[in-house]
């Protein structure tokens, strides 16, 4: 693996870290506000937590076994010439391979762009999810969706890590921290409606 994807992940991975640290930082210290102070810091720094946990796993996954774009240290007139060659069956010359790379590095950045808004509308869904439904329901749900369309594992991979992350939440918040997280203002309504407290 180059330096390059080395350093690539390791700046990614050191960020997640910094994400983590700062969401941990903050769900840690809304463990001693009262329960009302701590909904809005738990709302939005639990999904935080979640979103670094799965993000760290797999850059860590992916700076381990070398997916992480190998041909990365290779410039994108390279890339461009090696694709037409590989599709074509010849050789560019240098201004054909330089409007190919321009072509390449405008689809990854809007590639990047997507992926980005992709997360954001997934942060912000999940944020919705946990107001509406609660931690106990978006959360499995989220990390589920996420791993499986996102991430583009299997499904046994998705549902034993939605498990685990599950438990852990558990163990965690309710056995450990003795905190009742958001039950979800349509659960409670429900749950109201039916007399079921």
């Amino acid at each position: 693996m180059s330096n390059a994807i080395m350093k690539n992940a390791g700046g990614k991975i050191f960020m997640n870290l910094v994400m983590l640290a700062i969401f941990a930082v903050m769900v840690g210290m809304a463990t001693q506000y009262p329960p009302k102070a701590r909904f809005m810091p738990f709302v939005i720094g639990i999904p935080g937590i979640i979103m670094c946990l799965i993000q760290l796993v797999m850059e860590i996954r992916a700076a381990r076994s070398g997916v992480q774009n190998e041909d990365e240290g290779k410039s994108e007139i390279a890339k461009a010439e090696e694709e037409v060659a590989r599709i074509t069956g010849r050789k560019m010359d240098f201004h054909e391979a330089e409007g190919a790379a321009a072509v390449v590095v405008e689809e990854s950045r809007e590639g990047r762009g997507r992926r980005e808004l992709i997360m954001w509308g997934c942060f912000l869904a999940l944020i919705a999810g946990i107001l509406l439904f609660g931690f106990w329901i978006s959360v499995p749900l989220f990390i589920l969706a996420f791993l499986r369309f996102y991430a583009e594992r299997t499904w046994p991979f998705s549902l034993l890590l939605t498990a685990i992350a599950t438990t852990i939440f558990y163990c965690a918040f309710v056995l450990g921290l003795k905190v009742v997280l958001h039950e979800g203002f349509i659960i409670e309504a429900i749950k109201e409606h039916y007399d079921l407290y």
